[in-house]
């Protein structure tokens, strides 16, 4: 899984290289990617984030789009409706949104088909706020023109924006393809998780970040929720126990399934000293803890 610290590092090449044990701490407090499992190369859509959604996790590994053969092994498959996306033009450019995140990957690329573009399509389960976006699209080589991302201002990406559509050159005649996120079946692991704490997600207004686990514990229960226990400055692995660290306090939280949150704990709150990281991105972070309080 890729984790916020390496997402920034796509867009941040100006930031100096951290110490191992910095790396290993940062990601500790970054590692909103509990499954960004699809997550963003160096990039075209938005790695930057869920979070610091993520952080996501968080909660993102490199997102692998396999050619998959339609029904008919055409660009949009023989017989197969068109549906989920939907078409303005603007200038030299169509704009193409997703409408129906519920709509399969073949009536989608049936959808782009209809205006003459072969781009196949990958459905991945995202968190709840995700749910209808693009974070990853590739296609075109680089001596032609670009289908270029569409970033809102949206809750879930409260520091970057969401991709929530692509411009997509008239005439564009190359092979392309982009993931879009769909909702998860119940349990599912999430693709693309977000930061549990964001409007939309399942801690949103709970007041668990700063809070002891084993305060936090009848809350989750209640909510019908598991924990996930990662340490701050341990890397990796299924994490502890949750009695190892009942008096731990709660810091990161990144959406798993729809029933599990990894956390990430540490013995005291986390300050912009216990990570060393430069101020711009403890601002970031920061940013998106403000975030978290929108509509409670």
């Amino acid at each position: 899984m890729m984790d916020e610290l390496e997402r920034l590092r796509m867009f941040r090449g100006d930031v100096p290289e951290p110490r191992p044990d910095q790396v290993v701490e940062a990601r500790a407090v970054f590692m909103n990617a509990a499954a960004l499992e699809g997550a963003r190369p160096a990039r075209r859509t938005h790695p930057r984030g869920t979070r610091l959604i993520a952080a996501a996790a968080a909660v993102v590994v490199l997102v692998v789009v396999v050619p998959a053969a339609l029904p008919g092994g055409s660009p949009g498959g023989a017989g197969v409706a068109a549906a989920g996306v939907g078409f303005t033009q603007d200038g030299n450019y169509l704009i193409a949104t997703i409408d129906d995140p519920s709509a399969s990957a073949a009536e989608m690329q049936a959808a782009f088909a209809q205006h003459g573009f072969d781009i196949q399509v990958q459905l991945q389960p995202a968190s709840p706020s995700l749910v209808g976006m693009i974070p990853f699209q590739d296609g075109a080589a680089a001596d032609t023109p670009q289908i270029q991302d569409i970033t809102t201002p949206c809750a879930a990406e409260p520091m970057y924006g969401c991709v929530t559509g692509i411009r997509i050159p008239m005439g564009f005649s190359d092979h392309a393809a982009i993931v879009v996120t769909r909702a998860a079946a119940p349990g599912e692991q999430y693709a693309w998780p977000a930061d549990a704490y964001s409007p939309g997600e399942v801690l949103h207004c709970s007041g668990l970040r700063g809070t002891t686990v084993a305060d936090a514990s009848p809350i989750l229960q209640g909510l019908g929720l598991t924990g996930r226990w990662q340490i701050f400055g341990q890397a990796g692995g299924d994490g502890v126990s949750q009695g190892s660290v009942a008096d731990y306090v709660i810091n990161q939280a990144s959406t798993y399934s729809s029933d599990t949150v990894e956390f990430t704990v540490s013995p005291k709150v986390l300050t912009p000293a216990d990570v060393n990281l430069p101020p711009d991105l403890w601002n970031l972070y920061y940013r998106q803890i403000k975030s978290e309080s929108q509509g409670c």
